[in-house]
């Protein structure tokens, strides 16, 4: 037979390439499981890691096989791996940033070194991996599967025995977020599926059949639809195979069926349809803007694409102007193949494509030519690829997830390659066996074959060790673990950003935290060496507009905010920093011309910005002109009003304001929106019978009996206010509105107590030390409001309490 021929082919290697088939796995295994958080970043760099020392071994034994074999093992998908590999290292060497491109975009890790090691994993498994040992395959996605289970019910009991910053929600596993978790549970439950299916005994059965529920409610738990959709796919094709077995006839009715079922839930998943509302994710909505921008890349680099990992720092520019979330950002096309399209190129995605038809081909040509249970072991496996190549048109290519895609991708192709001989008239399936005889070199070469795979992954290691100690490093530093002052502190940010001089990465982090640490001095010049290195440093010219902020040179950090705009058109934050910048530097001819020119679109959000900086600098006459533009787009929005009454009344101009108020009269007489307006004209006296009548209508509502008060006050009652502050004390005595109501009342001795109380309780909470120093102030107690006032500028700097507090210490 010709398959017998190809077997004694190989045979001289069988036993080595068994051990690669178990490093497969292996490798595949630790690259999910494996975190570190005792790096700055304990998810990513760790799996890259892992992948590429374990990946280096597994190439050096590749090389040598193949050599060993004369290339007899070196099929078609080899080819396309290699072409693959070529094209990544060609788009590699284009990109702009080299360390980027070789080591991964920040928090990422997908760069040459990672896809280089999954390239060769796929490759290994090819060679490796047959018809007979498909159920190792199952059982790599069994232990994965139930360990990401095991460790989901943990954080899920809220007994994580690991420090994690958790962005998320509790199940993140050992891959940071839930929607990763929840593709490769999918993946896993179906080669569970099929455990279930191959079960002998009725204990086997029911234990595999409990395993797969677990796995399917932490799923469920994630709150992620990846894992459900790549399970449901793969619990198709499986079931339609089993009936085609069975009736071909009611087989093809059930993939039309499943056909028509199939195509509203797809369009739904994208918003479309009569499912759209109920299945589209607001996040499809963002990856939308993501998948418009690599398009763009794409339009604009089509060969060598922007640069591999380099999607991050091209986005703003090749994004919509107008996105789901304007202010989003993102280092990945959330889609593998545009990702691939966008950073390499057609140079890269064609290679892609190449092989995955070519895997997708073989798979199917192997389906088709098999039987029984056979056939069943092969449509499963197809089942977990497809899976997740289904995934990967809206996920990032998460290395925990991506090392499983390229294994099964792999062994697909090495047992379905296989399926082509291993098949005659009879349909019986053929398993290699038997041992032949080796010549004495191609024993030397076998010898030789841990000595190579050592070199390549003590190289590996050399390449590797430097990051994961800058990262070390970073994540101590970023704790001050060490204690150091502030001097100590910066000397130490320099002596990390020395490990690894040219990962832009790390100097931008270590630069941003002495920023924070007030190295002024050290941020600054670091960002200049980025600047200087690397072509597209958005980064740096934000970290250098910053500093020169900081340190209170305004007119020095707007030529860096130009040059962010030039790499960012449509941020609306970048012109009102430029805008601000001219206002601190009083060039106030030169902001009103920026304000005139950027508000030529009449996008409120940003007429909205433009009043709120002229407010902050008291040029009332400048932010009412955009309040009333403001105002005159979206007038059925009744907020918009107050603040452009507010500025008509800072300016003195009352009627403006009392024009206002009546024409909120009229579009809502007798509302709570109408007694705001005449409050804002300081017409207290037409608020005060809407505020009566209000709380008559709800005299146990708290918030309406101390707008009232307010309004008594403000009319010059106290008395009826008092009774008010009574009332609300009665009906919640220790409250925070009791609070405000005795303080709105002028009894501030009577709020004291509760204000200092919460103060013991939240002692770094900056609304509550601006509360109790308001108190003190208004009390005339101004000298123990200064240490309070002192301490928000202390846990507060720059923020918004930080700017009552002075507001307040200026009466």
């Amino acid at each position: 037979m010709k398959f017998s021929s190809q077997a004694s082919a190989v045979v001289a290697t069988a036993e080595k390439i068994t051990g690669i088939q178990r490093l497969v796995l292996v490798t595949g295994a630790l690259t999910t499981m494996f975190v570190w958080t005792g790096l700055s970043d304990p998810v990513n760099l760790p799996k890259m890691f892992i992948v590429a020392v374990l990946g280096a071994w597994i190439f050096g034994a590749v090389v040598m096989g193949t050599i060993i074999s004369r290339g007899k093992n070196f099929t078609l998908g080899s080819f396309a791996v290699v072409l693959f590999a070529i094209g990544l290292f060609i788009s590699t060497l284009s990109t702009d940033n080299r360390y980027t491109a070789f080591f991964g975009a920040d928090m990422r890790n997908n760069g040459f070194f990672s896809y280089f090691a999954l390239a060769t994993l796929m490759v290994a498994a090819m060679m490796s991996f047959r018809l007979e040992n498909i159920k190792h395959v199952m059982l790599g996605f069994n232990v994965v599967g139930l360990w990401l289970t095991a460790y989901g019910f943990i954080q899920l009991s809220h007994n994580d025995p690991l420090p994690w910053v958790n962005a998320y929600g509790p199940i993140i596993g050992t891959l940071g977020n839930p929607d990763f978790v929840s593709a490769l549970l999918g993946s896993s439950a179906i080669a569970m599926f099929w455990f279930l299916l191959s079960a002998t005994t009725m204990s086997r059965r029911l234990i595999t059949a409990a395993a797969l529920l677990a796995e399917l409610f932490i799923l469920y738990k994630t709150g992620s639809i990846q894992g459900l959709v790549a399970f449901v796919v793969g619990l198709g094709l499986i079931s339609l195979t089993r009936i085609l077995q069975w009736n071909k006839r009611v087989g093809l009715s059930g993939i039309v069926f499943g056909s028509i079922l199939a195509t509203p839930i797809l369009l739904g998943l994208f918003g479309m349809g009569p499912l759209g509302e109920k299945l589209h994710r607001s996040s499809v909505g963002i990856r939308q803007d993501y998948w418009s921008a690599a398009i763009h890349m794409f339009k604009a680099h089509p060969l060598f694409g922007v640069g591999i990992e380099r999607f991050g720092e091209n986005y703003f520019q090749y994004a919509p102007a107008i996105r789901q979330v304007q202010t989003q950002a993102t280092n990945n096309a959330h889609n593998v193949f545009l990702h691939f399209l966008s950073t390499g190129g057609l140079i890269l995605l064609l290679p892609y494509l190449a092989l995955l038809a070519i895997i997708a081909w073989t798979g199917l040509r192997g389906i088709w030519r098999t039987r029984g249970h056979v056939q069943i072991n092969l449509v499963s496996l197809f089942a977990i690829w497809i899976g997740l190549a289904l995934i990967s048109f809206i996920s990032i290519d998460n290395i925990g997830v991506g090392v499983w895609f390229w294994i099964s991708g792999g062994a697909l192709y090495g047992a379905s390659h296989q399926s082509r001989s291993a098949t005659g008239n009879d349909s019986k399936i053929l398993s290699q066996n038997g041992r032949g005889k080796t010549s004495s070199h191609k024993s030397n070469f076998s010898l030789m074959t841990p000595a190579v795979s050592l070199i390549f992954s003590i190289i590996a290691l050399v390449i590797m060790i430097p990051a994961w100690k800058a990262s070390t490093a970073l994540h101590i530093v970023f704790f001050n673990r060490d204690g150091l002052n502030a001097e100590q502190y910066v000397a130490r940010l320099k002596e990390i950003a020395a490990i690894q001089p040219n990962n832009l990465q790390l100097q931008f982090s270590t630069a941003n935290l002495a920023l924070k640490a007030n190295g002024s001095e050290m941020a600054l010049s670091y960002a200049q060496k980025i600047i200087k290195k690397d072509p597209r440093p958005y980064s740096a010219y934000q970290l250098s507009a910053l500093v020169n902020e900081a340190i209170g040179k305004p007119q020095d950090a707007i030529p860096f905010r130009l040059k962010m705009l030039r790499l960012n058109p449509n941020d609306n934050t970048i012109f009102m920093g430029i805008l601000e910048d001219y206002l601190k530097h009083k060039d106030f001819d030169k902001a009103k011309s920026l304000s005139l020119a950027i508000s030529k679109e009449n996008q409120l959000s940003r007429l909205e910005s433009i009043a709120s900086l002229f407010e902050k600098y008291q040029l009332f006459d400048s932010a009412v002109i955009y309040r009333k533009r403001a105002f005159e787009l979206d007038s059925s929005n009744l907020e918009r009003v107050f603040p452009l009454m507010n500025d008509y009344m800072s300016l003195g101009d009352n009627s403006g304001a009392i024009t206002l108020a009546q024409k909120v009269a009229q579009i809502q007489p007798g509302s709570e929106y109408e007694a705001r307006a005449w409050d804002a004209s300081r017409l207290f006296t037409r608020s005060l019978p809407i505020r009566q009548k209000a709380s008559a209508l709800d005299p146990t509502n708290l918030s309406k009996l101390n707008s009232l008060l307010w309004n008594f006050m403000n009319v010059g009652n106290s008395s009826k206010a008092r009774d008010i502050a009574s009332e609300i004390s009665r009906l919640k005595p220790g409250s925070s509105e009791e609070a405000d109501a005795f303080e709105n009342s002028g009894q501030y001795s009577r709020a004291l107590s509760y204000r200092v109380q919460f103060l013991n309780a939240h002692p770094q909470d900056p609304g509550a030390l601006l509360s109790l120093a308001s108190n003190y102030m208004k009390s005339g107690q101004r000298a123990l409001s200064l240490p309070l006032i002192e301490k928000i500028q202390q846990v507060a700097p720059s923020s918004i309490w930080s700017q009552y507090a002075q507001d307040l210490l200026k009466g």
